[in-house]
């Protein structure tokens, strides 16, 4: 068994994402969860979702493969929230708790004396209504 705890963050003009993901491993499956904040002031609009995305996952070991104790963990999941729209120029807010959507994402981890260099992808796709 194992525990997987990882945080990213990523900005770009104007918007910012932050990611924080706990999975717990046992036998190479992993139930997790990932809370995502998301953020963009565009000049017309002001966009603030708060998503938690429900994941199940699987770790398989590469080391025979590729390289010594090389894994890669593949997910999915589905997303939960909450999202707020502010229109800039009306002060026009409109809120939203109905999403849909998914997620998925692989990671390739390394181990390290006991603990695991990790380095991966995701992709988050999300509906509002």
């Amino acid at each position: 068994f194992g525990l997987m705890l990882l945080y990213g963050t990523l900005s770009i003009e104007t918007a910012t994402s932050t990611n924080t993901s706990i999975t717990f491993f046992w036998n190479g499956w992993g139930l997790g969860q990932t809370n995502e904040n998301y953020l963009d002031e565009r000049t017309s609009e002001r966009l603030e979702f708060q998503t938690q995305f429900t994941e199940l996952s699987y770790t398989f070991d590469l080391s025979e493969l590729i390289y010594d104790s090389l894994t890669m963990t593949l997910g999915a999941g589905m997303p939960s929230g909450d999202a707020k729209i502010t229109t800039t120029g009306t002060n026009t807010v409109h809120n939203s708790s109905t999403v849909s959507g998914f997620t998925l994402f692989s990671v390739f981890g390394i181990d390290f004396s006991d603990f695991e260099i990790l380095a991966g992808f995701r992709l988050n796709a999300r509906f509002r209504l």
